[in-house]
């Protein structure tokens, strides 16, 4: 049951770290020297919690986009602390799997996750392999220092 609530999670894991804290958090951590960090951590938490709102029921309410906002700002600041994406992932998609399968409780659907799911380790591992092809063209290129 957590390697199928694992693997379905993972494909919204390796999407939304990239793109909340990687590029946006990223991008906004290098327009400002001095606030850089501060900014980049709190630009990414914000995306991250606005992004459920087309989420589906419970994770597109008020309550719960809030509560995911301070996850959003643990993994950014998790992020920014060991430089590890795959660290990263690997913490959103562990907590990520909590909010799901709880959902799935709640919706008195968990009995769908005991029998694995082939389909669903064929899709993590489909995102997989596209992100740790860009992970090594990003260690073999690395961004030049700013000024």
């Amino acid at each position: 049951m957590v390697a199928n609530a694992f693997a379905q999670v993972l494909p919204a894991s390796v999407a939304e770290v990239p793109v909340c804290s990687v590029l946006v958090g990223g991008a906004a951590g290098g327009r400002c020297a001095h606030a850089a960090p501060a900014l980049a951590v709190l630009l990414a938490a914000a995306l991250f919690g606005i992004y459920h709102v087309a989420h589906s029921p419970s994770f597109d309410q008020p309550a719960m986009i809030l509560l995911l906002t301070g996850g959003g700002l643990a993994t950014r600041a998790f992020l920014a602390v060991t430089d590890d994406l795959w660290g990263t992932i690997a913490l959103h998609d562990w907590s990520a799997m909590f909010g799901v399968t709880g959902a799935l409780t709640a919706a008195d659907r968990l009995g769908e996750l005991p029998v694995p799911r082939w389909p669903l380790f064929a899709m993590a591992l489909s995102v997989l392999v596209p992100l740790a092809a860009g992970d090594a063209v990003r260690r073999r290129h690395p961004a030049a220092p700013q000024q």
